[in-house]
């Protein structure tokens, strides 16, 4: 089980236990998980299907309903499971169940009860995920290097978005976004033996390389070979927050390796290179929904 699920199931059982204490917002059940608010809603919805607050009120109506079966008076319903008017709790019952909670209390119905939702299983993430294949020949990509702390095993499948908290001098962010425009944003982590002995790795930030412009001194070169690419892209995340962002990132690198390639009866190329695109067509810096690509070279 991932930490993730963890917090989720966490989260559940605190539902569970505080489902009539009025301070149980959403927001707050962020907080007791630890999490930010943004990052936590993207992570219930994910594995929960829901969002946490639609989740909260099923819950709370189905308590209510469960009492208006047994006598009790919807203005005594609406105040003890947290809606903060009686005309608000009969509009919310009766989106759920179809009937006003006088009518349900006078003829009956089932409880519908939303059951502690199970995990995702690995094959449902798939359904999650937007795969496409292309088909590129080799190409260049010029950029910024960042060398991986020593002592440190970079895995690739789960060390992604590696840019997350890095500043770039060399050459300068004034000559780098000369020489890139509005191109793609590529993250790629590359083995350099012309650069170390040993083929250290390092990862990669930069642009396709454009031969018809000079490129900055200090940027470093990947030759990538022509490949088919399996092409995934990320749930949409605030990019406000670059730390939940380059997280979205990193999960859809692991389920790729973790689910992905195998659901889709799919294996990674060797001869290939993976990587991230970051699009200005999926959002840019001020977005609250952007989405990054993760191409990944495979054989059908």
């Amino acid at each position: 089980m991932t930490s993730a699920q963890t917090v989720i199931l966490r989260g559940l059982e605190h539902i569970e236990q505080h489902l009539q204490d009025e301070s149980l917002t959403p927001q707050a059940l962020a907080a007791y998980c630890g999490y930010s608010y943004s990052h936590f809603a993207h992570i219930f919805k994910l594995f929960c299907g829901c969002t946490d607050g639609d989740y909260l009120r099923q819950r709370r109506l189905a308590a209510a309903a469960a009492e208006l079966s047994g006598g009790a008076a919807v203005t005594d319903c609406a105040l003890k499971w947290g809606f903060a008017t009686p005309a608000g709790f009969t509009r919310a019952f009766t989106r759920q169940y179809g009937l006003s909670p006088q009518a349900y209390k006078t003829t009956g119905g089932p409880v519908i009860l939303p059951s502690l939702p199970e995990l995702i299983t690995e094959k449902d993430v798939s359904t999650m995920l937007k795969a496409k294949f292309v088909e590129k020949p080799a190409f260049k990509i010029a950029g910024y290097t960042i060398s991986a702390p020593a002592g440190v095993q970079v895995d690739i499948r789960t060390n992604g978005a590696w840019w997350q908290d890095q500043t770039f001098t060399d050459p300068s962010p004034e000559e780098y976004a000369a020489y890139a425009g509005d191109r793609d944003q590529i993250g790629i982590w590359w083995h350099w033996a012309s650069r170390d002995a040993d083929g250290e790795l390092y990862y990669l930030l930069g642009v396709e390389a454009d031969d018809s412009k000079e490129m900055p001194a200090g940027l470093a070169v990947a030759e990538v070979p022509s490949a088919t690419y399996a092409v995934f892209e990320t749930e949409p995340t605030d990019l406000h927050d670059a730390a939940v962002f380059a997280e979205a990132v990193r999960a859809l690198w692991h389920r790729i390796y973790a689910t992905e390639l195998a659901a889709n009866g799919l294996e990674p190329d060797p001869m290939g290179a993976a990587f991230e695109v970051y699009s200005a067509k999926n959002g840019g810096y001020d977005d609250a929904a952007a989405t990054t690509e993760i191409w990944v070279p495979v054989r059908k």
